[in-house]
Order: structure tokens, then C-alpha cells, then sequence
């Protein structure tokens, strides 16, 4: 179909203007009542946005950008608190495991300390 006079159809949805501007037998500008404009070449633009649907959306993207940014500087210093909170874990891992072997060896002592007290015991008989 040809437009010679480069004329739109007025459509009550968007799927409707879709449709016959993209239809290859029709091929017409269209328009919604919304004020969609739906090109035969594929493109759509215009239109109303109704900002109060949008409510929570806009909310959201305000906390997010009212949350509070680190700098660099910030960052820096995180780091390398990890690093150091993790360097005195790992010594503190390597002091457990030596304090557990000397615990072992205690009750190995002990252990000999009281074999050798029953052979020291005089005989009760």
C-alpha cells in the first residue's frame, strides 16, 4: 500500500499500531492514542510515561544513589585491614597448633611421671 500523503492511523494500543505498521501488505506510519508514533522502518518513539507508575522504581534508584560511596582512600584502608586481620589469624592458627603439641606433650609426661610413681611404689605384700 502506498502513502502518498504521508498519512497515520490512529491506533488504541501499541500491539495494534505494531501490527499494521509492520505489516507488509499495509506498511503506514501509526500512531497510538497514547501518542506512540510507530514507523513503518521500525522505529517507535514518542509517547507519555505516566511518572506515578514509576514511583517505586524512581524511590529505588534514589536510595541507591543517596547510599553512601567509599573512596579510594576508604577502600585502601579496608584492604589492607583484611590483609592484616588475616596475617594475625594465620598466627594465630600457627600459636593454637603449638599450644596443642605442647599439650600432647604434657599428657605424654604426665603419663610417664605416673608409670614411673606405680614401679617406685614399694610392694604391698
Amino acid at each position: 500500500m502506498t502513502n502518498p500523503n504521508n498519512a497515520k492511523f490512529v491506533c488504541s494500543s501499541l500491539d495494534v499500531a505494531k501490527k499494521i505498521a509492520f505489516d507488509t501488505s499495509i506498511r503506514i506510519r501509526c500512531v497510538t492514542l497514547e501518542g506512540d508514533m510507530v514507523e513503518p522502518g521500525g522505529t517507535l518513539s514518542g509517547g507519555y510515561v505516566d511518572n506515578r507508575s514509576q514511583i517505586l522504581l524512581i524511590q529505588s534508584q534514589i536510595r541507591v544513589l543517596e547510599s553512601p560511596i567509599l573512596t579510594s582512600d576508604e577502600i585502601i584502608g579496608m584492604e589492607t585491614t583484611y590483609h592484616q586481620v588475616k596475617q594475625n589469624l594465620a598466627s594465630q592458627l600457627q600459636n593454637l597448633s603449638y599450644q596443642d603439641q605442647l599439650n600432647q606433650d604434657i599428657n605424654m609426661l604426665q603419663k610417664q611421671i605416673d608409670n614411673l610413681n606405680l614401679a617406685l611404689k614399694p610392694n604391698a605384700f
